[in-house]
């Protein structure tokens, strides 16, 4: 059976970030682990006062610190409730994210399940926090929580732009769907912003013409392979397609936009996979989208 992985600091926001990949593992039939890690367990993290003590002392210090921490995980599991038929749960020495990117390389993981705090320090939003670490690291698919919709979700934006990359978004959106009444928005942001646009007279006199004429032609074609996607769900009720014209460059603000119109409570889209350093340089909407927008945000892989 596969498996979520539900990353767990055992503070309050933490919370809302278990109950729904609790719920959603169940929904999808899949099994759960919940994973907190402690830097304060780590051999490489004590303090120096430690290194006075021989090595049975650091063990049994670092033994109770584990053993305080998977108590705390019980107990928050509990407090949600005794229906999840499988889940396990376990506290280990080290870094958030190294330790999930570890789990996660397991064949079985499908998806690991971060929180997103959104009033991180300047520092931590110019180098990433564990969910940023985890999101460019990891080779699986992350569900980052911000908010409680997803235990009661209404409506899922899928965004496809036809890649290969969409393949996965598509299964899991198809997953999600599967609960009655949600409806799905299909959109695909077309960009068809060009240098000069808005300079027409400085153009030959049809050139702008021209320009929307391709436009238009683009936008019907796109509709058309949107109504194919949307006719490969089970049920086509409650699908809306939609193509959004991106004449700013920005197609990650258009995504945002269109989330805040419509009170979309989850996105889902492909990720193209690219590492850390060329997100950096080259950009990502997938990492555009996740700052921007307010609501929950499923990056497939």
């Amino acid at each position: 059976m596969k498996r979520f992985i539900i990353g767990n600091s055992l503070k309050d926001e933490a919370l809302i970030v278990l109950k729904v990949g609790l719920k959603l593992a169940k929904q999808v039939k899949h099994r759960a682990t919940v994973i907190h890690s402690d830097r304060l367990a780590d051999f490489d993290s004590l303090d120096t006062i430690f290194n006075q003590l021989n090595m049975e002392v650091k063990q049994q210090y670092i033994d109770n610190i584990i053993t305080s921490n998977n108590l705390m995980l019980k107990e928050q599991i509990q407090s949600i409730g005794d229906d999840f038929e499988e889940f396990e749960y376990f506290s280990r020495s080290g870094t958030a994210d190294d330790i999930l990117i570890k789990e996660a390389r397991d064949s079985d993981v499908e998806l690991v399940v971060l929180g997103h705090n959104a009033n991180k320090t300047w520092s931590e939003k110019f180098l990433g926090g564990v969910t940023e670490s985890v999101l460019h690291r990891c080779e699986k698919s992350v569900l980052v929580v911000k908010d409680e919709k997803l235990l009661n979700p209404k409506k899922i934006l899928l965004a496809y732009d036809f890649s290969y990359h969409c393949d996965e978004a598509l299964n899991w959106a198809k997953m999600i769907k599967s609960e009655a009444g949600i409806e799905l928005h299909l959109v695909n942001v077309l960009p068809c912003y060009y240098e000069g646009y808005y300079l027409t007279h400085q153009m030959q006199d049809n050139f702008n013409e021209l320009m929307e004429k391709n436009i238009t032609e683009g936008v019907d074609k796109v509709n058309k392979r949107l109504a194919e996607v949307r006719d490969d769900f089970p049920e086509q009720d409650n699908i809306i397609c939609k193509t959004i014209l991106d004449k700013e460059g920005s197609v990650s603000s258009k995504l945002a936009d269109y989330c805040d119109e419509h009170e979309i409570d989850l996105i889902v889209m492909g990720s193209h996979k690219r590492g850390k350093i060329g997100d950096f340089v080259l950009g990502s909407v997938a990492s555009k989208v996740l700052k921007k927008v307010k609501t929950n945000i499923l990056i497939a892989k």
